[in-house]
């Protein structure tokens, strides 16, 4: 594996069904990234990560730091990862680790519990991902001695041009007024977990959805204990946001 690279390469951390998908699409919609959409997150869940880029199958985090790598000696990369499972792993990769801009998007645990819970009802405690997202933000900060950048989900739903300036501001890129729209649709970067991104498909921007659910964590013991979990987990990370 070389790491070498001539453009920004940027990481979007989250838990799962956190808004993470819409910012992603903004940044398809730049026209000036190669997108990757959960590749790590894809080895480390199924051992595989169907690329779009080259329509190969990764089999390693190895490969897709290597085929990441080789791209952003001509482009700049953005990469989104979803955290239901560890990334220890990739966390190993230091060189790698270092060369890239990491940024955390997180979301009131409530919100996210309730949206994963409507998408697959066998969703385990750990899949919620804010130990794991933790996990994460604790190597960048403390490991990599580098600056955390956490954007507040329900910032980027209420005030999305406000907060993506914010966030490019403090990635180190241009803002660019196109990433606020685009056209409704699915993207291939997307295309084995299309059924997750619904809504964003659905979308042509960032907008707040009412959106109800009927098994919550307030009728739902083991939503509650999810809620219970991860919810000090939360505030621990808000805590990194502030500072």
């Amino acid at each position: 594996m070389v790491v070498t690279m001539s453009n920004k390469i940027i990481a979007l951390w989250s838990p799962p069904r956190s808004i993470s998908t819409a910012f992603l699409r903004s940044f398809k919609q730049r026209g000036d990234f190669v997108i990757f959409n959960e590749a790590f997150c894809d080895i480390a869940t199924n051992g595989v990560y169907p690329c779009a880029h080259n329509n190969k199958e990764l089999k390693s985090n190895s490969e897709v730091i290597d085929l990441i790598s080789s791209y952003a000696q001509s482009t700049p990369v953005f990469f989104k990862e979803t955290c239901e499972a560890s990334f220890l792993d990739v966390l190993k990769y230091k060189l790698f680790m270092k060369s890239v801009t990491h940024t955390f998007l997180v979301r009131d645990p409530k919100a996210t519990i309730h949206s994963h819970y409507h998408m697959n009802n066998n969703v385990t405690c750990e899949e919620i991902g804010y130990q794991n997202l933790l996990e994460v933000i604790e190597y960048v900060k403390f490991n990599l001695k580098q600056d955390v950048v956490i954007i507040d989900s329900e910032s980027l739903i209420e005030k999305p041009e406000e907060t993506l300036k914010l966030y490019c501001d403090a990635a180190g890129v241009e803002f660019k007024s196109s990433a606020l729209s685009w056209e409704p649709g699915n993207i291939p970067e997307w295309k084995r977990t299309e059924t997750w991104h619904r809504d964003v498909s659905e979308s042509s921007g960032i907008h707040k959805r009412q959106n109800s659910y009927e098994v919550t964590i307030d009728n739902n013991s083991t939503l509650r204990s999810y809620y219970n979990y991860h919810k000090p987990i939360y505030d621990k990370i808000m805590e990194y946001k502030s500072n």
